[in-house]
Parts: C-alpha cells; sequence; structure tokens
C-alpha cells in the first residue's frame, strides 16, 4: 500500500481551523461617539450580511426584485439616479446599529437622504471598516446592475421580436381575407370600420366574398 505523503498527513481538518481561528479574531465593532450618540460600527460583515447589502441595494434602484424573470419582476423602475445614495443608504443599514425599520414614510426618507448627503455619517462609517470589502460591495452592485441591464435589454428584445412576428401572421391573414378586394371593397370596409362601434364579423365576411365572387365572375 503506498504510503500517504506527509502533506495529506499534516491536513488540517475545518473544524480544527475554526477552533483555532475563532477565538483569535479580532474585535469586530467599534464604538464611536457622533453627535452624542454610540455608534456601533461592524469593521467587516459576515458573507450573509455581504449578500444582503449588495441585493437590497439592486432591489431598491431596481424599484422590484432584482431577478430578471422573477414572477415579481413585471416592471422596469430602474433608478440610475440614486445608485450612489442606495449604496450609501445600505452601508449605514448594514454596518451600523442604526434601527431604519421606522423610517418608512416620505418624510423620514427625504430627511434620511439629508442626513446621508448633509452629514459626515458615511465618513465616519468608512473611517472604521474595511475598505477592501467595501469595495468589493461597490464592485458587486455596479457589475450586477450592468449584467440585470443586460438581461432586461434581452427581454425586452424578445418581446419585440415576438410582436413583429405577431404583427407579420396578422398581415398574412389579412392578406388571406382581404387581398382580393377591389378599391370599392376597400372603402365599404373601412366605413364598416369606422362607423360601426363594434366590429361586424358578419359584414367584414359578406364584403369579402362579394369581392370573391366578383373575382370569378
Amino acid at each position: 500500500m503506498a504510503k500517504k505523503s506527509k502533506a495529506k498527513q499534516n491536513m488540517i481538518k475545518f473544524n480544527e481551523l475554526k477552533s483555532a481561528a475563532i477565538p483569535n479574531m479580532p474585535d469586530n465593532e467599534t464604538i464611536v461617539k457622533w453627535h452624542g450618540l454610540d455608534l456601533t460600527i461592524k469593521k467587516y460583515l459576515t458573507a450573509t450580511e455581504f449578500e444582503a447589502c449588495v441585493n437590497g441595494v439592486l432591489t431598491d434602484v431596481f424599484d422590484v426584485d432584482p431577478i430578471p424573470g422573477s414572477s415579481e419582476n413585471n416592471s422596469v423602475g430602474y433608478m440610475p439616479e440614486f445608485v450612489d445614495y442606495m449604496i450609501e443608504l445600505h452601508t449605514v443599514m448594514a454596518y451600523t446599529n442604526v434601527d431604519l425599520s421606522g423610517a418608512s414614510s416620505d418624510a423620514s426618507r427625504e430627511t434620511m437622504y439629508d442626513i446621508i448627503k448633509r452629514t459626515d455619517l458615511i465618513d465616519v462609517i468608512r473611517d472604521n471598516i474595511d475598505l477592501f470589502q467595501y469595495r468589493a460591495i461597490i464592485d458587486g452592485v455596479r457589475e450586477k446592475i450592468n449584467f440585470y441591464l443586460g438581461v432586461l435589454q434581452k427581454d425586452v428584445e424578445h418581446e419585440l421580436e415576438e410582436m413583429a412576428d405577431h404583427l407579420e401572421k396578422l398581415v398574412d391573414v389579412l392578406y388571406t381575407l382581404f387581398g382580393d378586394l377591389t378599391p370599392d371593397d376597400l372603402d365599404n370596409l373601412i366605413n364598416t370600420l369606422t362607423n360601426a362601434n363594434e366590429l361586424d364579423k358578419d359584414q367584414l365576411v359578406k364584403i369579402a366574398l362579394n369581392s370573391s365572387d366578383k373575382k370569378r365572375s
């Protein structure tokens, strides 16, 4: 039997790694005095918090479920002018102990916009977080926006192609029904369509049959 290499024998198991690493992780939170408030700021986000921050920005920027093709995604409410603000807003929500659950009214949203844009809150947060992870959040948001816009554009193009195909089939049907109409017949048809409150199928068929009879005679 072949002997195991020393590298294989010395493999560190995940549980061993976890047991050694977690007790030695530095404190992840800093408390900063901000205008009389104790602002708790996380240096790093967990993987779950990281993902929630990115997807939260996307949801607010698109004003719909950000995943194209989902059942909820029934409109395109893209707001590029608010991308930077939404990143800053979700930075506050993800990295600090600020609770915005009661700030859903229009007035509260206006106030929060002013707080973010007209105070040093974002600067204070950035001074106390890992900027490599923060840059990854920003890059992730912008790359996903570009990806989803590309998908949405393809969806629109597909819908236009289907519409063009339906119109082409409709033209073929109309040509089959009314292709042999004389100018007088067309005039009668137009009068029928414009004067009637509802489309009278019997009248249309009668005009088409009369035209066919005239052609045969």
